[in-house]
């Protein structure tokens, strides 16, 4: 699994559609709809709802983005920040996520951040 695909899902739920978010995030539609199509596939069920006028997440992707939007929006805030400062990142991260999602998703992301930025400090 690939932490841009539930990049794309929480984008997804957060800007209420796949147009919104694609033009939020200046990415092709069909770009997002393949990311959590191919996420739904790897968990192995549907995560929203897709009408051609809705979209509603199932109790599936409610679980799932209550579990992952908080930690992936903190990675976020920690790389605007670092663009913004454009200065080394550094202090100490705390993220907290269930278990499954911390152990084989955001541990992976984690290391990168910390590969990127050495003087940063996560916490799981």
């Amino acid at each position: 699994m690939n932490w841009d695909d539930f990049e794309a899902f929480c984008q997804v739920v957060e800007h209420g559609g796949f147009t919104a978010a694609a033009r939020a995030l200046d990415r092709p539609k069909s770009s997002l709809s393949v990311a959590v199509t191919r996420l739904e596939e790897q968990l192995g069920t549907r995560l929203l709802e897709r009408t051609t006028r809705s979209l509603r997440l199932t109790d599936a992707g409610e679980s799932l983005y209550r579990d992952v939007s908080r930690p992936l929006a903190e990675l976020r805030e920690v790389a605007v920040d670092a663009l913004a400062k454009g200065e080394r990142v550094q202090g100490t991260l705390h993220l907290a996520a269930p278990y499954e999602f911390g152990a084989h998703h955001l541990a992976k992301v984690a290391c990168t951040v910390m590969a990127q930025h050495p003087q940063l400090k996560v916490h799981l």
